[in-house]
Formats: structure tokens, C-alpha cells, sequence
């Protein structure tokens, strides 16, 4: 496809050729020839005139094309270069355009809003539009910034986004005949593992007394590869009982029998927890942790009546071998 500009040159100098053409046919049929005969010596300077004018719109028109054709050749050549080159693959500081999910990111996390009622649904909302338009990798970059004022909130959203990517890996992991009676489709996940190593790093290298929303997100996402990190933070004793908590859930999700083992024990234990707590648990106790940790993992007590010597009972039944039957959430 031609120039643009090009284009407009040459039809306009063709436009000018035509004007000129049609300017002699009209002399010429209007009397121009008698009026020649009349007056002979201004006949011909017109003619003249005329035909330096027409040999001077052809010569700029033929110009005009042949400069309209290198460049077409030129741009021609760029675009199959340009379409021979390698894909880049899209990174992950790339800025994704989503007027709503910055509307609600400047407005109630940029913002410091004290509601945290809030806070958390500009995050949900966040979480839910940016996983599928890819907003998240904002969220992330953001995330990372140097003094980040906003990082807790991006760790929120992130978290939430895993949540969904942990569900589909551990579906992705049942055995077959489960998959058919659920009904599995598979489905992509959305965060990759740099992002995890990333998150990874970011726990290990934090303050023992704030890592626990990097756990929970850890613990949701459902990798093996957080496996080392949860057995450091359950076994060292910097960390507190919630973070060991939250590390021992990771491991049993993962099927290790010392993470049961742990949750077995600790079942009965009546230290107050100011920590989020998991789904369904039936108090803030450590304790009350425990049992709605093993009750969502086995899919058993349902009433949630059991005694810790009865999961340590149901525990060495079914210890080898034993595949987790299910996932935890932890409560918002």
C-alpha cells in the first residue's frame, strides 16, 4: 500500500494534468482556432505557455510516482522484515490498560482508605477483572517498587488470583476417575513461577512477625515449590504459632505426613490466635485452627465433633499412602 502522503501528491498533480488537458480541448472547441487565425502571434504564446505547463505537470506526476513506488518498495521491505523478526514474549512489567481496575486502585488502595471493608472489595474486584485482562502484572510491578506503600494491598490481590490458579492445579492432580465425575475442564493458570519464586524470596527475606500474608498466598497457590520454605518456617523458632500454622497447611496440602502429624497434635491446644483464620473454624484458638484445617484436608467430621485422639486415631489408619482429599481457604 502506497505512502499516504504519496498519495495525496500524486492524485493531486494527476488532478492538475487533467485540469490542464481539459483547459486545451475547451480553447479549442470555444474558437480557439479562429481567434489563433485573428490573432496569430498570441495564439501561439499560449500554445507555448500550454504546453510548458503540461510537460511540467507530467514530469512532477512521473516524479511523484517513481518516489511513491521506492517507498512503497522501502515500507514493503521494513514490514516483511518486521514480520520475519522473532516474537517478543510479553513481560511482565508491562503496563496493562484497565480503566476500572486503576479507578478502584487509586481510589481506595493508592488512597490509604481507613475502611477496610472496603479495601477488600476494590481488591476482589481487582483480582476478578485483572486475572482475565491481565492487569495483575501492574499489580505485581507495582508491588515490587522500592518503598511500595501499596505492596500489602498488591500481596492481597495476587493472593486471591492464586487462589484460583491453586484450585486448578490441584483439580489438575486428582486421579482420573475423580476428574470424570467432576467434570474437569482444564484450565490455564494465570501466574507463572517467577511470580511464586518472587513471592518465595520476598517471605524469606521479611521480618519473622510479617510474613504471614506471603504464606497464606503461598498456601493458596498449591506449589511444591514453596515446599522448603514452609518446613524452614515450621521447624525454626522465630516464627510464631500462626505462621506455623499457616506453613503446616502448606505442607499437608503438599501430602507430607509431619504436616498432619503437626496439625494432629496442636488440634486441642487453647492459644488465642489474632490471625486470619481458616474456613469454617469454629473459634480463634489454635486448636480451633487445627480442626477446620483437618476437616477441609480429609473431607471428614463435617460436624466438626472430633477429639484430637480421634484424628490421631483416623491418622494412623490411613497415614501411608494418604492423598489430601482437599484444599483450605483462609478467611479474608
Amino acid at each position: 500500500m502506497l505512502n499516504q502522503n504519496h498519495k495525496l501528491n500524486f492524485l493531486n498533480l494527476a488532478g492538475r494534468l487533467l485540469l490542464t488537458a481539459m483547459f486545451i480541448v475547451t480553447f479549442l472547441l470555444t474558437g480557439g482556432a479562429a481567434a489563433a487565425e485573428d490573432h496569430p502571434a498570441e495564439a501561439e504564446a499560449v500554445a507555448t505557455a500550454l504546453d510548458a505547463a503540461a510537460e511540467t505537470v507530467v514530469d512532477a506526476v512521473v516524479a511523484a510516482g517513481e518516489a511513491a513506488v521506492e517507498t512503497e518498495v522501502v515500507n514493503t521491505e521494513t514490514v516483511v522484515a518486521l514480520g520475519n523478526a522473532p516474537l517478543e514474549e510479553p513481560t511482565e512489567e508491562a503496563q496493562v490498560v484497565d480503566p476500572l481496575c486503576e479507578e478502584l486502585f487509586e481510589q481506595y488502595l493508592r488512597a490509604n482508605i481507613i475502611n477496610q471493608k472496603l479495601v477488600l472489595a476494590a481488591c476482589t474486584i481487582i483480582a476478578d477483572r485483572g486475572r482475565s485482562t491481565g492487569y495483575w502484572q501492574n499489580v505485581y510491578a507495582e508491588m515490587l517498587l522500592d518503598g511500595s506503600k501499596t505492596k500489602y494491598h498488591c500481596l492481597a490481590i495476587l493472593e486471591k488470583i492464586l487462589r484460583v490458579d491453586g484450585t486448578i492445579r490441584f483439580n489438575e492432580q486428582r486421579p482420573a476417575f475423580e476428574k470424570k465425575i467432576m467434570k474437569w475442564t482444564p484450565q490455564p493458570t494465570v501466574i507463572g513461577e517467577d511470580v511464586i519464586a518472587t513471592l518465595i524470596s520476598m517471605c524469606q527475606d521479611a521480618e519473622p512477625i510479617v510474613v504471614d500474608p506471603y504464606l497464606i498466598a503461598l498456601v493458596h497457590a498449591f506449589t511444591p515449590e514453596a515446599k522448603d520454605l514452609f518446613i524452614k518456617i515450621l521447624t525454626e523458632n522465630l516464627y510464631s504459632a500462626s505462621s506455623k500454622f499457616y506453613a503446616a497447611v502448606g505442607l499437608a496440602q503438599l501430602g507430607e505426613p509431619a504436616a498432619f502429624e503437626w496439625l494432629i497434635k496442636y488440634s486441642g491446644h487453647d492459644l488465642v490466635l489474632y490471625s486470619r483464620c481458616p474456613e469454617s473454624a469454629q473459634g480463634n484458638t489454635l486448636g480451633d485452627f487445627c480442626k477446620a484445617a483437618l476437616r477441609k484436608l480429609s473431607l471428614q467430621d463435617k460436624k466438626g465433633t472430633r477429639t484430637p485422639k480421634e484424628w490421631e486415631a483416623w491418622w494412623q489408619e490411613v497415614k501411608n499412602g494418604y492423598r489430601t482429599k482437599g484444599l483450605v481457604l483462609i478467611e479474608d
